[in-house]
């Protein structure tokens, strides 16, 4: 499961864990290239690659894409954390309206969040289940103009560290 595996990051880290032969879901908003992407990914390393069209911002859509991974796979032993959106505005954050924040935070920070509490469940209950956040170096430091892009790769670094304790005490036990 790789969550904006459409193009750049994302799409590399598909082409990464395919060339070790590992069948994948590629998932990103946009159709076409999430298509595209899986087709040459299938075609160049000979693995299934399952295209999944979802919204990280929205809570049916993950769930919608968890079910299919259940129906297709049954499990999903890796899931990376990779949507999040592109620095597209150069102006002062600080002066944003809250919905331009929240919108920010909704794909990377409580993105990851809902697709981590969505995959839990089909991950194997046995320790070799992976979750993998791709957070940016902004997480740990002051990068101008990036007020929202450095504050949740801080978020990421910090869910990344409290899910590694709250989650090595829970299995086997976990009820997920």
């Amino acid at each position: 499961m790789i969550t904006g595996a459409s193009k750049g990051v994302g799409k590399g880290v598909a082409r990464a864990l395919a060339a070790e032969g590992v069948n994948i879901v590629l998932v990103a908003r946009g159709r076409e290239a999430l298509v595209q992407a899986a087709e040459d990914i299938e075609e160049t390393f000979s693995v299934h690659a399952l295209p999944v069209e979802a919204d990280v911002t929205d809570t049916a859509s993950v769930r919608a894409a968890a079910e299919t991974v259940r129906e297709h796979f049954g499990a999903a032993h890796i899931l990376v954390n990779n949507a999040g959106a592109a620095i597209k505005r150069q102006d002062r954050e600080i002066t944003w309206d809250d919905s331009d924040w929240i919108n920010q935070v909704q794909i990377k920070s409580v993105g990851a969040l809902r697709m981590i509490r969505e995959f839990l469940p089909l991950m194997p209950h046995d320790g070799t289940g992976r979750i993998i956040n791709i957070a940016g170096a902004s997480g740990s430091m002051a990068w101008m103009p990036a007020l929202t892009y450095g504050l949740n790769n801080a978020a990421l670094m910090h869910v990344t560290g409290y899910l590694a304790a709250d989650l090595a005490d829970a299995w086997p036990w976990c009820a997920c």
